[in-house]
């Protein structure tokens, strides 16, 4: 036809005028459509590069930057921060409001940019992410070994975190120490910790503090081991 268009059964022959046309149009298009789908300069929305920090209010301003801002509100009525927003599967999103699919596919693919952005900054800087840090246990007043805590041990832990308000629930349900590691996000749910992200903080600090209790202990087996083979010899 006039642009030069060929079909060989089902098969697209591209002329000249159709690549010019290409180049016009679909490619203009194109790249506003990147430039749309690109994230937000974080410098010049006022967001430090270091996402894990940022609050509440912080993340419904990127929100409403991505064109999502219809549902920051319901970011901050669930406790959703920087801290707890990596940890966000799609049927988190689907409680939090995503209905439509390319809405929540869409979130998964910019957050994972986002993740790999400030990797990369700290990698550069030379500094470690962490999302949150256990509480000093000793400065606290609960054992370090948390499989010992009583229900009031884990109430103690809630408090200095800013969860006590979940501290009624823990009682209620006898969680103590020695089933801990153990609580996974449906238990929570169950338990009434209907907000999204006090259920992933809370999984998050007992996943933390798992790693630094195993770590603690394989550390102590390591500075015991040289004392075992002295023994042995």
């Amino acid at each position: 036809g006039i642009s030069g268009l060929k079909i060989y059964r089902g098969f697209l022959e591209w002329g000249d005028k159709d690549l010019y046309e290409y180049d016009l149009n679909c490619k203009s298009i194109a790249q506003n459509l990147a430039s749309i789908r690109g994230l937000p300069d974080l410098k010049m929305l006022g967001l430090p590069r270091n996402v894990l920090i940022w609050d509440g209010e912080q993340l419904a301003s990127w929100l409403d930057a991505l064109g999502l801002g219809e549902l920051a509100p319901t970011f901050l009525a669930h406790n959703v921060n920087g801290g707890t927003v990596f940890l966000l599967t799609e049927e988190h999103l689907r409680e939090l409001g995503f209905s439509l699919v390319g809405d929540r596919l869409y979130f998964i693919e910019v957050l994972t940019q986002l993740y790999d952005d400030i990797v990369a900054w700290s990698s550069a800087i030379g500094v470690q992410l962490a999302t949150h840090p256990v509480p000093p246990l000793r400065k606290v007043g609960v054992s370090l070994q948390p499989t010992s805590w009583t229900v009031k041990d884990v109430c103690k832990v809630l408090k200095a975190v800013g969860l006590e308000e979940y501290m009624e629930l823990f009682v209620e349900h006898r969680v103590q120490g020695d089933v801990i590691f153990n609580l996974s996000e449906e238990n929570l749910k169950e338990m009434g910790v209907d907000k999204v992200g006090d259920r992933l903080l809370i999984t998050d600090i007992t996943q933390t503090l798992y790693e630094q209790v195993t770590g603690w202990q394989e550390q102590k087996v390591a500075a015991n081991s040289p004392q075992l083979l002295q023994l042995g010899q």
